[in-house]
């Protein structure tokens, strides 16, 4: 049984016992008896709106990744996003499976509307209540680098005979995106790699060792003011971030034009940036790709002493 498999489950048997204890009272012993029971059931209730909006949080966070990945297969098959940005592009994919007319494919049994009809469906049927609900909107933003804020805007309504609520709220959720393919290495290049981030080192002075660890896991580090953000990927928005920047190494293997005058960050290939072949990018001695190299800034960035720089063999 998968995961939200077992959130379902779980909260199933919530209710399930909640009900138990409702429908355990009888309305035939005098109207004291009565009131008690449908104060319980009341309180029951308000208990069941409290699970409900648990629920909505779990699968509020499904919802955003199932759209982040249809969203990084829209821009394998149509290309980067456009005209709508990211943020657009994840609220039509999210709500109407779609970007910019284009079907935006969900996995199966993966969107939040999914889970969500589920619950109505067993809430109606365990309950007698009836529960509804509406997503108005959902934004997306980055303000970290390895994770988006996601709000939803969501009606709920439950009706039953001894009580009812309609209330419209802000449901938060922060998602991480490592585990998540890069959009723009998957649409340049057809590499699905998964977002991982290299954990800074103390005090933030990177070395040469963690610049052969990034290379060997494929791996990502902060590097804000230098490098793009992932949601700015979808749309093949390559300018520094300042708040979510981040970067990984690419190897030499990768079919990269005019290899001896470019350096293998990602975000740098993605923008045709040259450098003069043999002075300003540089091979490094000992490395386990002989064919990889840097420009001065970034090795520097990564503490490779001047001593194992080789000047790239210039065609």
């Amino acid at each position: 049984m998968n995961k939200k498999a077992v959130v379902f489950t779980l909260l199933s048997l919530s209710l399930a016992a909640l009900l138990l204890l409702v429908y355990g009272w009888t309305y035939e012993k005098g109207w004291e008896e009565a009131y008690d029971a449908e104060a319980l059931r009341v309180q029951a209730l308000g208990s069941l709106i409290l699970d409900i909006e648990d629920f909505i949080l779990l699968t509020l966070q499904t919802g955003t990744k199932s759209t982040l990945a249809a969203m990084t297969r829209h821009v394998e098959s149509e290309g980067y996003l456009s005209p709508s940005t990211p943020e657009e592009a994840f609220q039509d994919c999210f709500l109407h499976a779609e970007i910019d007319g284009v079907a935006c494919v969900h996995e199966q049994n993966t969107t939040m509307q999914h889970w969500m009809d589920l619950l109505v469906n067993q809430t109606n049927k365990s309950t007698g209540a009836l529960l509804q609900y509406t997503i108005h909107n959902v934004t997306i933003r980055q303000e970290y680098p390895f994770l988006v804020d996601v709000i939803a805007n969501i009606t709920i309504t439950l009706q039953d005979p001894a009580a009812s609520w309609t209330f419209t709220k802000e449901y938060p959720v922060t998602v991480s995106i490592q585990g998540r393919t890069d959009p723009a290495l998957q649409h340049v290049f057809g590499v699905r790699r998964a977002i991982a981030e290299k954990t800074p080192p103390p005090g933030g002075t990177w070395s040469y060792t963690q610049l052969q660890e990034m290379y060997a896991e494929g791996s990502y580090r902060e590097r804000l003011n230098k490098s793009p953000s992932y949601l700015g990927r979808f749309a093949g928005n390559f300018s520094p971030s300042y708040c979510c920047g981040i970067e990984t190494v690419l190897p030499s293997t990768l079919p990269i034009s005019d290899k001896p005058s470019r350096s293998f960050t990602d975000h740098q290939i993605y923008t045709d940036a040259y450098y003069a072949c043999g002075d300003q990018v540089y091979a490094i001695t000992g490395f386990s790709d002989p064919d990889f190299q840097l420009d001065r800034e970034h090795l520097v960035s990564f503490g490779v002493i001047p001593s194992l720089w080789s000047n790239s063999t210039c065609p």
